[in-house]
């Protein structure tokens, strides 16, 4: 009996020594084999070509042909065609495949994506070799903080999937959700768990999921703010509606169960029926809020490290800007205070000032405080926290509801202004020209204190500061507040030559 291997039928360019005709594919069982210019039809025994034969293959080539096929099966997963116990062989290579090539934590999620290395993502490589390359080099220290349960905001946007509704991530650039990276493990547990009981509500309430293609749909995002003191969830449903339409009973439902809900904090609506192609979540609009039941504002104490002299409560209703990682944030705060001027009489001016969160923690450093932005909404959330403030210091602090431009062209910020002290925390595009050029012509500052979300614009912003020859980078430290993805917080404090 000849135990030679027996050679697998060829799929592909034959060899040029082999003279069969090709396979015909009117009829497939009369198609010869590879070793063989006449081989029978498969099943059937047959005498393989000897060494010097034509069309012989040795024994490697008839194993590597073998190999060859086997990664195709496990390609077009068809891992059980095979026989003597390939079939079985491939399952289990297809099985660790799919194991080694699956992400931790799902595919797709961008807040994942460099969660197994946060500290070598693309940016915090760029702003390492950005400082580095200094005259002298700057050290870039930077701060990481825990990988998960650190997002007390989530902004999810509510889609039809399979006929359900379902909350999740946009990829990035795209508005193709991921509805598996609503369960993310960045998320504070209560968020996961007001997702799961908002889908099923949905559900359950025949809520109908904003469609982009035509427009139509009643809720597009929803919004979670976890008050971490409570352990409660504040809840925003964005809908596709103006104030002046009637409810659906689809969403009074859904308001009923929330209400009943014992993790909730408080619940509010907030008309959005913007153009269908609008990127825009919010408008701050205080006409276009409805509150409907809990506290007016999650009212938060970071838990500075340090023992201040005061305490300060931050008001956060749903429609003011709030860091999503509150703790990581609290370390920059806690460094902006460090390298104040410690003659505790410096006039502080603070622009993007959001609420005061960094403001209202320099008070016992400072002389005075005028803190703005342009949201309507911050000044009453600013104002009820200097109520509770020591009595000695509710005279120090100010807020003018101003854009970061207007503070300029209104002369709060010029080459006459007294300001010891500008503190800036712009949004990702960086500072508006007008202010970098105000900042620039403000003789009186001494002290620039920069905190940027968005790198590439703190470039810059800093080569615009120092190219006139008026401000040195004394500062630079690295925050990494959100772990995972590709983003990395700047301080930056500079001092005028």
């Amino acid at each position: 009996m000849d135990n030679s291997p027996k050679p697998k039928r060829r799929r592909g360019r034959r060899d040029e020594s082999t003279t069969t005709p090709p396979k015909s594919s009117s009829s497939p069982s009369s198609a010869p084999k590879e070793n063989s210019p006449s081989a029978p039809k498969s099943g059937r025994k047959r005498d393989l070509p000897k060494k010097g034969d034509e069309g012989y293959l040795s024994p490697t080539q008839l194993r590597n042909r073998r190999k060859r096929k086997k990664q195709k099966r496990d390609k077009d997963d068809d891992a059980g065609a095979g026989g003597d116990g390939e079939g079985e062989k491939s399952e289990e290579v297809k099985v660790k495949k799919k194991k080694k090539k699956k992400p931790t934590k799902g595919p797709g999620n961008p807040d994942q994506k460099y969660i197994r290395q946060p500290l070598k993502c693309p940016i915090v490589l760029s702003a390492q070799s950005h400082f580095s390359s200094t005259t002298p080099p700057t050290p870039y220290p930077i701060t990481l903080g825990p990988l998960t349960r650190w997002r007390n905001i989530s902004k999810l946007p509510c889609r039809s999937i399979n006929g359900s509704i379902k909350f999740g991530l946009f990829q990035p650039g795209t508005h193709s959700m991921n509805a598996k990276s609503s369960q993310s493990p960045a998320h504070h547990p209560k968020i996961n768990e007001a997702i799961l009981f908002m889908e099923k509500g949905c559900g359950e309430c025949e809520v109908k999921a904003y469609e982009e293609k035509d427009g139509e749909g009643e809720l597009k995002f929803v919004i979670f703010n976890i008050d971490r003191k409570e352990e409660k969830v504040q809840i925003t449903l964005v809908l596709n509606l103006t104030k002046d339409e009637e409810l659906p009973a689809s969403l009074v439902e859904l308001s009923k169960k929330l209400k009943a809900w014992e993790s909730l904090s408080s619940l509010f609506l907030h008309y959005n029926k913007a153009w269908k192609h609008s990127n825009a979540i919010f408008n701050f609009s205080p006409d276009s809020w409805n509150h409907l039941h809990g506290p007016q504002a999650i009212v938060e104490t970071l838990p500075m490290k340090e023992e201040m002299p005061y305490s300060v409560n931050l008001r956060f209703p749903p429609n003011v800007f709030r860091q999503a990682n509150g703790v990581a944030f609290t370390k920059i705060i806690e460094r902006v205070r460090e390298l104040m001027p410690e003659r505790g009489k410096s006039q502080v001016v603070e622009l993007y000032g959001g609420v005061g969160t960094i403001g209202l923690h320099l008070l016992d450093k400072c002389s005075s405080l005028i803190s703005s932005d342009e949201n309507p909404n911050n000044v009453k959330a600013f104002n009820d926290a200097v109520k509770e403030l020591p009595k000695k210091l509710r005279k120090k602090p100010r807020y003018e509801q101003l854009s970061a431009e207007d503070m300029v062209k209104q002369g709060h910020l010029n080459s006459e202004s007294k300001v010891d002290v500008v503190v800036v925390d712009p949004p990702r595009k960086g500072c508006d020209d007008v202010v970098i050029k105000a900042i620039n012509e403000c003789a009186a500052a001494k002290t620039l204190v920069y905190v940027s979300c968005g790198f590439e614009a703190f470039v810059r912003d800093q080569k615009s500061l120092e190219e006139e020859g008026k401000w040195r980078l004394k500062v630079a430290e690295g925050f990494v507040l959100f772990p995972g993805a590709d983003a990395v917080e700047t301080l930056a404090v500079f001092e005028r030559y």
